[in-house]
């Protein structure tokens, strides 16, 4: 009776209406576009497809989203290593910093840019140079990424650009909703968050020189999510080095009037 069921309903045997067409936003592999992605990766990436395919199978509305980090300290230090690695093509004493990208691909980049423009970018400023190789790599490398997690066919709704935050505004609406919600305190010229009140740590918000710290377009994205777009339900599938982002990210939302769970 069972294989008569099976064969009756093929690929839509074992369906559910469990989750009653809810919204369910699955963000999962989210790798930095800085550079190819590694085995972690790769194991985040059957995780979230998997889970996103049983979801939809227990009957709630489900959409894969990859984040793209290609705003803030990572895209600043691809520019540099792009620019440096450039400027070695045409001048030996350029040092390449500790703290910089030192892999086989960025030196590939600079080269194929090289190839186009040939030492034209060695004439003008710093800033006209790496805004000029990043708009040239990064894209390449969002391209890589696709096409890696293609081969093993896992594909996405949505490929949502963290700069987009910035150029609509969201990422700066945030921190005004944070002040608003009264908890928040400026110590050192910086702007804290006081998650104390809701079960994490204080942090910094906005550094003493302006500059918003990296978990303000994180709380954005997520309010994006939850309270712009209405999903329903946002599962988010971290690597390890991320489980202290969890109870900020909890605790902000909370702030804003969203359940952390």
């Amino acid at each position: 009776d069972v294989l008569c069921e099976i064969d009756d309903k093929k690929e839509k045997y074992g369906e559910s209406e469990f989750g009653e067409g809810k919204k369910v936003l699955v963000e999962f592999v989210s790798a930095n576009p800085t550079g190819p992605m590694h085995i972690g990766n790769a194991r985040g990436g059957a995780l979230g497809d998997c889970l996103a395919a049983v979801l939809e199978k227990a009957g709630y509305y489900v959409e894969r989203e990859f984040y793209i980090n290609d705003a803030g300290n990572q895209i600043n230090k691809f520019g540099l290593s792009l620019s440096l690695r450039y400027q070695q093509l045409f001048d030996s004493t350029v040092e390449m910093p500790e703290d910089s990208y030192h892999g086989a691909d960025i030196i590939a980049h600079a080269k194929a840019f090289s190839h186009i423009h040939g030492d034209t970018y060695m004439k003008g400023t710093e800033d006209e140079r790496r805004k000029a190789l990043v708009d040239f790599a990064l894209p390449k490398n969002i391209q890589g990424l696709h096409d890696d997690l293609l081969k093993y066919r896992i594909e996405y709704n949505t490929w949502f650009k963290e700069s987009s935050l910035h150029k609509n505004g969201q990422a700066k609406k945030i921190v005004e909703l944070l002040k608003e919600s009264g908890h928040t305190y400026t110590e050192d010229d910086a702007l804290w968050f006081k998650g104390e009140d809701f079960g994490s740590d204080n942090f910094v918000l906005v550094r003493s020189n302006g500059v918003p710290t990296y978990i303000v377009p994180d709380i954005a994205y997520h309010y994006n999510k939850l309270c712009i777009r209405n999903f329903d339900l946002a599962v988010d599938i971290l690597g390890a080095d991320h489980h202290g982002y969890v109870p900020r990210l909890k605790a902000a939302l909370q702030a804003l009037g969203v359940d952390p769970e």
